[in-house]
């Protein structure tokens, strides 16, 4: 059967934006997201042969989850925001952030959306009111502190949780031009012009999602030196190391204590942007690792 039939075979959902057919579901994308057709057959006869009544259950789970999570997101970050919101030391709330992120996913949040639900809920909960209220409406504003506070509970909570994780991750005078879009057109930035501030303006300059590598200070720690061997500069291309190198120092770096001696020193906001990445990595490692299963048998070393 084709991969088209299949498709056709297996209808899912009503809202086409979020919901998606089993078969594209499961084939590879390409860096830009589509279908990588190359396995399209592969999946197509996957799903062809689990039959239509496991293959529309799956979908089913697959698109009731998506509605549960979107359905009681706002409770799961308004925990958040509570959490950061009240007083404990930086111990408590790193052991308490910890156990937050293990409880969301055992409450079945995805654990990329339980990262935007932190990295949202650490910016809403800590954020100076003061300082945004400056940003937003000028130092001579006559807005008392509760009528500014319930204009910015106004503007943000029109964004979704995937966006208030852009805002988070942008620095004071990106959020400004984000609100004053706001207030001159009266609609939110969409996701794209967001993530353009985001990159005119980051919070973590250091930060290289979307972004190619950067040439380093060749002063910075050993530890340091060995995460960022892992993005070297695209400029000096007789000075890369080879695969091999950059995986080994990629496992000595979590074999030691070397990357716990480099996060130690970042700010909160920084270490979450770190996670960020590393879990977009790991994704990228286990999809690759599938792929190759035609080189090697990895299912000892994965499990």
């Amino acid at each position: 059967m084709s991969y088209q039939q299949v498709v056709e075979l297996f209808p899912y959902g009503k809202n086409k934006q979020h919901c998606m057919n089993l078969v594209q579901l499961l084939t590879p994308k390409n860096e830009d997201g589509s279908i990588d057709q190359r396995y399209s057959s592969i999946t197509a006869t996957i799903v062809d042969q689990i039959g239509k009544q496991a293959a529309n259950g799956l979908l089913e789970f697959y698109n009731k989850s998506f509605e549960l999570e979107k359905r009681y997101g706002g409770y799961a970050l308004q925990l958040v925001v509570t959490s950061f919101s009240i007083d404990q030391d930086e111990y408590q709330q790193k052991r308490m952030t910890k156990s937050l992120r293990t409880a969301l996913q055992e409450l079945g949040f995805k654990p990329s959306n339980v990262s935007k639900l932190l990295s949202d809920g650490r910016f809403l909960g800590t954020y100076d009111l003061l300082e945004e209220t400056f940003c937003y409406f000028g130092r001579n504003t006559l807005l008392d502190g509760q009528q500014a506070q319930a204009k910015l509970d106004e503007y943000f909570n029109g964004f979704t949780i995937g966006l208030l994780d852009v805002i988070s991750r942008t620095r004071k005078q990106g959020r400004k031009k984000a609100y004053s879009h706001y207030a001159m057109t009266g609609k939110r930035m969409s996701q794209a012009e967001l993530e353009e501030v985001r990159r005119q303006y980051p919070l973590n300059p250091d930060e290289r999602r979307g972004h190619k590598s950067q040439s380093h200070d060749s002063a910075k720690s050993s530890d340091l030196a060995k995460y960022e061997s892992l993005t070297p500069n695209q400029d000096t291309q007789e000075e890369l190391q080879s695969p091999d190198q950059i995986i080994g120092n990629f496992i000595d770096l979590f074999e030691t204590e070397g990357f716990d001696n480099y996060i130690q020193d970042l700010d909160e906001n920084q270490q979450l942007s770190l996670m960020h990445q590393l879990m977009d990595a790991a994704n990228l490692l286990a999809e690759y690792v599938a792929c190759q299963k035609n080189i090697v048998d990895v299912t000892p070393i994965l499990n």
